[in-house]
């Protein structure tokens, strides 16, 4: 007669789960964060490429216009996609205008941004989010008179001149869509500029200054949009890191504190900018701001 054995297995009891189940909650604690840091830090780093092929895509253009940076606004060149203003005038942005020296238009989208209301289309390249300081790159000398462009040669410090950075997407600048159409009244900023903090360029062209004194805009929520008071140079992320190409041509990731170098510009200023040390400051002092900063005016 066969004798049958039984083998009791032991369940785990409560206690043993619990401390399981803690142990699993902790290691997820600490490793999303790192997960999320990771995810954020290859965005920066395909934001950073892609602001670098729209600087070579520049520096090319260049060689073939006399080593002229690229034009802010081109107006009624035959080839333009947008009609600005009631009078119908026809431009193109900076962003038309060195396409075909680019294999994609994607590239003008910024992964860490938020997406385009408009993706795939035209608009994401005649209003990237990314941004051409053309205060001192492509001035508009006068009243109404056509931009003109700077060459490498005449800037001082190139490799301490900020040329394009992460810009504030547009259609986040007002409660709808339509709100847009308020930066096109702006000027070129509309189109993708950017506002250096110590603007003192045509008034006509320029948002304003960085801080209390520069355009102040909010989201439906009642929350100050990015690029609302740093001149639509948009930091993001915990450290307010903003992707930016230099004059020379060499990208970096830089905080919105570094690019308000020379300046007393905080994130919770209650006064007027202004510039305290011109050495610091990386947006090369154009007549303008020289003229502001030894206490005269630019007209």
């Amino acid at each position: 007669m066969k004798s049958t054995t039984f083998v009791l297995r032991r369940a785990f009891t409560l206690i043993e789960l619990l401390v399981v189940i803690a142990i699993i909650a902790i290691l997820a604690a600490i490793l999303f964060p790192v997960f999320a840091q990771a995810k954020a830090a290859a965005k920066m780093a395909v934001s950073l490429s892609n602001i670098k092929q729209e600087s070579l895509a520049q520096f090319i253009y260049s060689n073939d216009y006399d080593d002229q940076f690229i034009i802010e606004m081109a107006w009624n060149t035959g080839n333009d996609p947008i009609w600005f203003g009631s009078a119908g005038t026809l431009c193109s942005p900076w962003g038309w205008t060195i396409l075909p020296y680019m294999k994609t238009a994607a590239i003008f989208e910024d992964p860490l941004a938020s997406s385009q209301v408009y993706p795939g289309t035209i608009w994401e390249i005649v209003s990237p989010q990314y941004g051409y300081d053309y205060n001192v790159l492509s001035p508009y000398p006068n009243w109404g008179g056509p931009p003109v462009t700077s060459s490498s040669s005449q800037l001082a410090k190139p490799a301490d001149t900020v040329m394009m950075s992460s810009k504030a997407n547009p259609m986040l600048c007002g409660p709808g869509p339509w709100n847009v159409w308020v930066y096109v009244g702006w000027g070129p900023s509309s189109f993708g500029g950017i506002e250096e903090p110590d603007c003192n360029a045509i008034p006509i062209w320029c948002i304003s200054n960085w801080g209390i004194t520069g355009i102040t805009s909010w989201d439906d929520n009642g929350n100050l949009v990015e690029g609302a008071q740093s001149g639509l140079v948009a930091g993001r992320g915990p450290n307010y890191l903003t992707a930016v190409t230099w004059a020379d041509g060499h990208a970096t990731k830089t905080p919105l504190t570094k690019l308000a170098a020379g300046t007393n510009w905080t994130f919770n200023m209650t006064t007027n900018l202004v510039i305290t040390d011109a050495t610091q400051y990386v947006w090369e002092l154009n007549n303008c701001t020289t003229a502001a900063f030894n206490g005269g005016t630019c007209y």
